[in-house]
């Protein structure tokens, strides 16, 4: 249980590092990629896209818009796995504080206990290794926002010159891009949740862990009490096996005598007589 609590621990920094870092950065880098985007209330003038007369401009818009597009699904499949890994997390942690709190008192007791116990162990593991992977779909998304909004400063830098009017596909573009950040911004909020969900768990985690080895002692000696019990219960179960294999028997031998097909037993006892001396006086 320990190795997994400093295995978590590494989970949860690992989260924080990567949201400070590779998310604030990102987001940074997005939030001045479309400032035309929210700059003016009106609709800018744009021309068809066919008119355009910058070589690619309508190419590299239709580009990232469809990239955008991937981002927004991968981002939102993220934020989903990660709320939902926020929710286990909590449930987890509050499991661990109850198992914290159980003395087993007596020896069916102790049995449950460490039934929900080594339950607990296994969905703590699943856990661990879901958010793994959430962390690494979350990092991939991350990556896909970066390299897109490079491409996005990119094309604002070659293509969007005052004096020439953008094509129609162009405010999309950027309605598209201040999509991405919003979405980016979620992912980051989310990451910094779940970071700290993980760190409470691995809190609990440490504490039942603690509570546990503390036990030790009491819980060694209500599994000996518990190996006695089960040897009286299995003692007491094979007693009971043969008084119902012997009341079967004399009510087959009963109704055997009944029936005429044995013989009632005789028993002859020899009379015995004789005289005792006395000794002569």
């Amino acid at each position: 249980m320990a190795s997994k609590s400093i295995r978590v621990n590494r989970v949860a920094l690992a989260a924080l590092i990567f949201s400070s870092l590779t998310v604030g950065s990102c987001l940074t880098l997005g939030s001045a990629l479309a400032p035309q985007a929210n700059a003016s209330p009106g609709k800018p003038k744009t021309i068809p896209d066919e008119l355009c007369t910058q070589p690619g401009r309508v190419e590299s818009a239709r580009e990232l818009i469809a990239e955008g597009k991937d981002f927004r699904l991968n981002a939102s499949q993220s934020t989903v796995n990660m709320r939902d890994a926020i929710r286990n997390a909590r449930g987890l942690t509050g499991g661990a504080n109850k198992l914290t709190k159980m003395t087993a008192a007596h020896v069916d007791q102790y049995k449950s206990d460490l039934n929900a116990f080594r339950d607990h162990v296994n969905l703590y593991r699943a856990h661990l290794d879901q958010v793994e992977r959430d962390i690494g779909h979350c990092k991939e998304a991350e990556k896909q926002y970066k390299e897109h909004a490079k491409k996005y400063t990119m094309h604002v830098d070659q293509y969007h010159l005052p004096p020439i009017p953008p094509p129609h596909l162009c405010p999309n573009m950027m309605i598209s891009q201040a999509e991405n950040a919003k979405l980016a911004h979620q992912m980051q909020a989310d990451q910094e949740r779940l970071a700290r969900a993980e760190l409470d768990l691995s809190n609990a985690e440490g504490r039942l862990a603690n509570a546990k080895r503390e036990n030790a002692n009491a819980d060694g000696e209500l599994l000996k009490r518990s190996k006695v019990v089960e040897a009286e219960r299995n003692l007491a179960g094979e007693f009971e096996s043969l008084k119902t294999e012997l009341s079967l028997l004399n009510t087959q031998h009963k109704a055997l005598l009944a029936g005429g097909k044995l013989a009632s037993p005789t028993l002859g006892v020899s009379k015995v007589s004789g005289t005792v001396k006395g000794k002569a006086k």
